[in-house]
C-alpha cells in the first residue's frame, strides 16, 4: 500500500487542518459504533507544525498526539491527565521507554536523517509536525484508549510496537483523510 498525505501547496507539509478534521470525523463515526455520545465540541485539537514548542497537556483533560514527519507518520502515542511529562517532553529526550525520541536513536530508517543523541528534542521541535487531540479526562480511559487505537489504524506509525511485528512496508506514506 503506497500512502501518501494530501499536500498543502508545493509543500512537502500536509494540510493539518483538513487531516485533522477528516481523522476527527472518521473516528466519532467509529466512536458512535462503540457506544460512545462524542462530537468535534468535545475535543480540543492543538495543530502544531514543523518548528513547534511542545506545550502543556491541559488540566483536566487527556490527550493522544501525532507526530508527522513530512507526509509520514512517525509515532501515536497517548497521556493521561497526570502525565504531563510524558505529553510534553519524554517524547523529545527519549527519557522514558518507547518515545520517539528513543526510536529515532535505535531505528536506522533510509529517508530519515541520522539524528545525534544531544540533538534530539531540536530536531523533533523543528523537523516534525504535532497534532494533539485533548479531551476532558471525565470521559473516562475509554474514549482516548479508541482514538489512540483508531489512528494507529488508520496512520500506521513507522515507529509503533517491536521491530518483528511491524508489517512489511511500515515505511510507507498513508493515504487515508
Amino acid at each position: 500500500m503506497t500512502n501518501t498525505l494530501p499536500l498543502h501547496s508545493n509543500s512537502e507539509m500536509p494540510n493539518l487542518d483538513s487531516l485533522t478534521n477528516a481523522w476527527l470525523t472518521d473516528f466519532l463515526a467509529a466512536a458512535t459504533l462503540a457506544g460512545l455520545q462524542l462530537t468535534h465540541a468535545d475535543f480540543h485539537i492543538e495543530k502544531l507544525c514543523a518548528s513547534h514548542t511542545p506545550t502543556r497537556l491541559l488540566k483536566g483533560h487527556a490527550a493522544v498526539y501525532v507526530f508527522l514527519f513530512g507526509d509520514r507518520c512517525l509515532k501515536v502515542g497517548r497521556a493521561g491527565e497526570n502525565s504531563n511529562a510524558r505529553y510534553r517532553s519524554q517524547h523529545y529526550t527519549g527519557s522514558a521507554k518507547s518515545t520517539l525520541a528513543g526510536s529515532l536513536l535505535k531505528h536506522e530508517i533510509p529517508w530519515l536523517p541520522t539524528v545525534q543523541a544531544n540533538q534530539t528534542r531540536e530536531w523533533i521541535c523543528k523537523n516534525t509536525s504535532r497534532i494533539n487531540f485533548l479531551l476532558k479526562a471525565s470521559h473516562g480511559p475509554f474514549p482516548i484508549g479508541l482514538l489512540e487505537a483508531f489512528l494507529h489504524c488508520k496512520l500506521q506509525p513507522v515507529f509503533e510496537g517491536f521491530a518483528s511485528q511491524r508489517l512489511a512496508g511500515e515505511c510507507t506514506k498513508y493515504t487515508h483523510v
